[in-house]
């Protein structure tokens, strides 16, 4: 975040849940960031922000109109395109393949295609999804003059694809991960919700007003504020050992938290379901898995880049990744409880029955999803892993030469966080790594 940059905290939620939360043994953590702080407890999450209160993405931080005029003899954006190949010099398995180049259909459509070649090395940045799709459907300057496909990653995979084998890699598109995300849903005074930007016309003018003159108000509220950091192993009935020395040492890996409660300003993500004939507001505390021992996968559903792979999560596939949901949501309606008894009124929307594993269930069908966290689909390890890796501690892929990973793909798990900053950070030893092999 810019230095001075107003964020509106401590707005949503209501002090009753920090409140709620410390009673039930979550210390309130000054800065999550610290390399002293304990793993257990709550704390405010970061933002990106420039220094007039924006969200900040990596386009604007890393690539501002005035860096790029500066580089315009050596850089080229593309925006809209569909890298739909890598290519390579070579499909023979007795030679190690190069890839050589990308296959690239304009925002225009199929009909303007060209290929673009490259001198050193292509970097893959598509994400968990992406670059797997991109590995599975690598294409040959041989294969191309036989009119077939070729392609990096599971044999019986892209042999059941026809697609010929550049390079057997299990690794691709296996182990993938994301956190899974079960809300509980309460209604609470409106001014205590974001809603009331929805449900009150004035008020959001006001607050529109309010932030273009100021940069201030209601607009530089986060929907999600705060987090709640647990383990499910040490969640008692009574929460008390929450509290204990030796789980709250950062340096033991056991103690890492395998759950997240985040605080959610407007309870439905879908502001349509919530009751617009009501003056209430929304409120959601929902639970992330974010440890999960479930693995998925990522698979070509066809070989024409333009259709969607399919990719199954497998989530709470892992009956411990279960058990870990049950523990989560029961925290979030101890810590509802809580509020309440702290006088302030919350009603339930969208809740359990009860605790029971069979109205638990109930409500994981009904309310769970995903939390867009995608990771692991071209991990790092070595290639004969126990989980095949499919690059190595440089972002190289296994046997392939010129061809790097820096993504959210080459995580080993997922992390037990959100993974923006994650993300930037391996860019940015990528770059690293890449500047001191050029000028080795």
């Amino acid at each position: 975040m810019h230095p001075g940059v107003y964020i509106y905290f401590n707005m949503f939620p209501p002090p009753s849940a920090i409140k709620a939360a410390e009673n039930l043994g979550f210390p309130y953590i000054q800065d999550v960031n610290s390399s002293d702080t304990h793993v257990l407890g709550m704390a405010n999450m970061s933002y990106t922000m420039d220094e007039r209160g924006y969200r900040n993405d990596t386009a604007s931080a890393f690539l501002p109109p005035s860096l790029v005029k500066t580089r315009k003899n050596n850089l080229n954006i593309s925006t809209g395109a569909l890298v739909t190949k890598i290519l390579f010099s070579s499909d023979n398995l007795s030679s190690r393949p190069r890839a050589v180049g990308v296959q690239v259909e304009s925002a225009d459509g199929p009909s303007n295609k060209r290929e673009i070649m490259v001198n050193k090395e292509i970097i893959l940045c598509a994400g968990a999804i992406g670059s797997p799709q991109l590995l599975l459907l690598s294409f040959s300057h041989k294969a191309k003059e036989n009119g077939s496909s070729s392609g990096i990653g599971p044999k019986d995979h892209l042999s059941k694809m026809n697609i010929k084998v550049v390079k057997d890699l299990p690794g691709v598109g296996n182990h993938m991960q994301d956190h899974f995300g079960i809300p509980v849903i309460f209604e609470i005074p409106l001014n205590d919700s974001i809603i009331v930007l929805q449900k009150r016309p004035l008020t959001a003018i006001k607050e529109i007003f309010k932030f273009l003159i100021s940069g201030q108000g209601l607009l530089t509220s986060p929907i999600h504020e705060l987090s709640i950091f647990a383990q499910s192993h040490s969640l008692t009935a009574d929460f008390a050992n929450a509290k204990s020395g030796d789980k709250l040492d950062w340096t033991d890996s056991s103690n890492i938290p395998d759950l997240e409660i985040m605080t959610i300003a407007v309870g439905e993500t879908d502001l349509s379901k919530m009751n617009k004939d009501t003056g209430d507001g929304g409120f959601g505390l929902w639970t992330g898995v974010v440890q999960p021992f479930s693995r998925g996968y990522v698979r070509l559903k066809s070989i024409d880049p333009r259709i969607a792979p399919s990719c199954d999560l497998n989530f709470l596939g892992d009956s411990r990744d279960r058990e870990a949901a049950y523990a989560g949501i029961s925290l979030s309606m101890r810590l509802k409880e809580e509020i309440a008894k702290l006088g302030y009124p919350i009603t339930d929307v969208a809740v359990p029955k009860s605790l029971d594993p069979a109205d638990l269930d109930a409500h994981i069908t009904a309310q769970g999803l995903t939390l867009y966290h995608y990771s692991s689909s071209c991990r790092m390890a070595p290639e004969d892993d126990p989980l095949p890796g499919v690059v190595d501690d440089e972002l190289k892929v296994h046997g392939i030469d010129g061809l790097r990973i820096a993504d959210a793909s080459i995580f080993p798990n997922v992390l037990a966080t959100h993974l923006q900053a994650a993300v930037v950070a391996v860019a940015e030893k990528c770059a690293d790594m890449v500047l001191n092999e050029a000028s080795s």
